[in-house]
Formats: C-alpha cells, sequence, structure tokens
C-alpha cells in the first residue's frame, strides 16, 4: 500500500472542558495570553502548556505542541532546511507550482524520497460516510492503494469547462450531517516552511461551480495543537483573511466585491507572519487589490507555518470547486 512520505500531525481542536483537570498556579513563562471567541482566558506557557486563567488560579487544559518540535522534525543546515522523514532528510519547499495536467490523481502525491516536481502529501475529505479523522484516513489510504472510490465528498483531475484541453482539480464536498462540525475536501503539502518575520506569496485561480464554500486555502501549522493559522474563507460571497487561532481575528474588505459564481477568478495573497502587531495581510481579486491589513497572524512567535490546505477546508453546504495554477512562494511573483 502507498503511504504518504511525510505523515501529517493530524491533531483535533483545543477544547477545554471544565471537569478534566486540577487548578494550580500559572504558568510563570507565558507565550500566549488571550480570551477565545467561546470567553475563554486562556494562557499557554512556553512549554506548550495550555492553562484557563481565572480569579481563583489556572486550571491546566491541554498540552499545544511539545517542546523540541523543531528540532525533532526538521534538520537545519547550512545548505537548507530538511524535514526528517522515516526515510530521510527530505528538503523543505517554499517555491513551486501545481497546474494539475498529471495523469491520475494519485500522480499528484508524494510517496518517495526518490520522487520530484511533486508537493502533496496528504488529502482530506470529511463528509457524512466519513466523519471521524479515522474514517477518511482510511479512504485516504484505500484511494492511494486503488482498492476504493470516494462515495460523497471527492477529489478528482477534471477538464477545465471553459477549455476543455485544460485539466484542473475539482474539489466535490455535501452538507455536513447535524453531528458534524464542518464538511471538507482538500489537498495538504506539509512542505512549506515559513517562520516568524517571513513572507508568503500564494496565488491560484479557482472557480466557484456550485454553492459557496467556507474556506479556500489555510495556511497552518500542523506542529501545534488545532492547526493553528490564517485562512482565506468567504462571508457571504466575499473574501476575508481569519485567523484560526486564538481570538479569531478577521481582517475584511473595505468595500466589499463578491467572488463571481460559475467563472474563474484569481486570488493573491501575502503574508508577513507575525505574531505581533506588524504582521501584514494582503489580498487581491483578479489583480485588484482588496485588503492590506497589519496585525497577528500566527499565535506565537515559534509557530512554523508548514502546511497548505487548498480546496475546500471547509463548508456547511452541497458544493463544487475547482482549482488550477496554484502558486507558492516566498518572494513577490
Amino acid at each position: 500500500m502507498k503511504t504518504h512520505l511525510i505523515l501529517s500531525i493530524m491533531i483535533p481542536a483545543l477544547f477545554f472542558s471544565s471537569c478534566k483537570k486540577e487548578q494550580g498556579d500559572c504558568p510563570q513563562d507565558v507565550l500566549m495570553d488571550y480570551v477565545d471567541p467561546e470567553g475563554n482566558h486562556v494562557i499557554v506557557g512556553t512549554d506548550g502548556s495550555a492553562y484557563l486563567y481565572s480569579d481563583d488560579g489556572c486550571i491546566y487544559a491541554d498540552l499545544i505542541f511539545t517542546p523540541g518540535f523543531l528540532e525533532e522534525h526538521y534538520l537545519l543546515t547550512d545548505s537548507g532546511t530538511f524535514i526528517i522523514t522515516a526515510e530521510g532528510p527530505y528538503p523543505v519547499a517554499n517555491n513551486f507550482t501545481e497546474d494539475f495536467e498529471q495523469d491520475t490523481f494519485n500522480d499528484l502525491f508524494l510517496f518517495s524520497l526518490d520522487e520530484t516536481g511533486k508537493w502533496w502529501n496528504h488529502f482530506t475529505c470529511q463528509s457524512p460516510a466519513f466523519p471521524e479523522v479515522e474514517d477518511y484516513n482510511a479512504l485516504r489510504d484505500c484511494i492511494w492503494a486503488g482498492t476504493c472510490e470516494f462515495t460523497d465528498n471527492r477529489l478528482e483531475l477534471a477538464s477545465d469547462p471553459f477549455e476543455a484541453s485544460n485539466q484542473v482539480l475539482q474539489c466535490t464536498a455535501v452538507a455536513p450531517s447535524a453531528d458534524m462540525v464542518t464538511s471538507k475536501c482538500s489537498l495538504e503539502s506539509q512542505l512549506p516552511f515559513f517562520r516568524c518575520g517571513d513572507d508568503l506569496w500564494y496565488e491560484a485561480r479557482y472557480c466557484i461551480w456550485s454553492g459557496m464554500p467556507l474556506t479556500l486555502v489555510d495556511f497552518e501549522n500542523s506542529l501545534f495543537l488545532g492547526y493553528p493559522g490564517p485562512r482565506v474563507i468567504l462571508r457571504d460571497g466575499v473574501l476575508a483573511f481569519e485567523n484560526k487561532f486564538g481570538e479569531k481575528t478577521g481582517y475584511e474588505q473595505a468595500t466589499p466585491v463578491p467572488v463571481p459564481v460559475g467563472e474563474w477568478f484569481t486570488l493573491k495573497v501575502h503574508l508577513r507572519f507575525s505574531d505581533q502587531a506588524d504582521g501584514q495581510l494582503e489580498l487581491w481579486q483578479d489583480g485588484v487589490q482588496l485588503i492590506s491589513a497589519s496585525g497577528i497572524n500566527i499565535p506565537s512567535w515559534n509557530s512554523i507555518q508548514n502546511s497548505l490546505e487548498v480546496g475546500i477546508s471547509a463548508t456547511q453546504n452541497d458544493c463544487v470547486l475547482l482549482v488550477d495554477d496554484v502558486r507558492l512562494a516566498d518572494a513577490p511573483f
């Protein structure tokens, strides 16, 4: 059976329970301090431990990250930065393009250190048929092995409806069931390596064929609980940024311009990562800049944005999204 080269670190969202931990002293060395959208005052120590704060003290909640995660997962040398895998070191990739012109869907994925020109190592199709992590990971593995097919949510290479000679990625998702938080169908690359102070440039063409997904692309940290990072969302059909961590700060257009439906548009993003107010978030739609904002866009100074998730990374309704000509870079195009 084929397995992906860089194993995804599947971490659930941070969940606070009032009955699971003992109350005690708050951490002396604080890395993060915020109030989340549910009103929880959260303090995270430099050792990665998260606490719920109250006037009576702190209650341990969870571990956000494992100390030493950088050294555990990466090799930093004079010749470059490498991901530590079971097969050996593999170079990170902050610059690549994807045109989806492969012969088969499985040809998109990096399965061996010997392969070059491949950037994707994971995909997620979370749906009513495959709602839990073990379910959609099993689906992924059997798709790679060629022993099953997609059922409800699906990813496939398809002909461009406007230019038959062009091939694109088609993402199809159904609405989540009542007991699910979201439905999703997306590709993921864990080859990027962006740290605080680094610049990321991203561009891709999108066509919303039917429905309206919530998110189009996520720039995440797979080594922290909850995969924190900024993402591009659609709010009432308008592009915006949202931080998927902490207070979930959003950055929106001053004069909203809806995305077109049923036709291609180009999304371009520039991020300068920072856990302070000097972070940058810029967004263009079809060459017109619609957002230019400053502010926090990573949860902490030691966060590594090592995961690029493209496609329908969240939706509450049935939708079909086409994606083409993905481009990632650490310098302006």
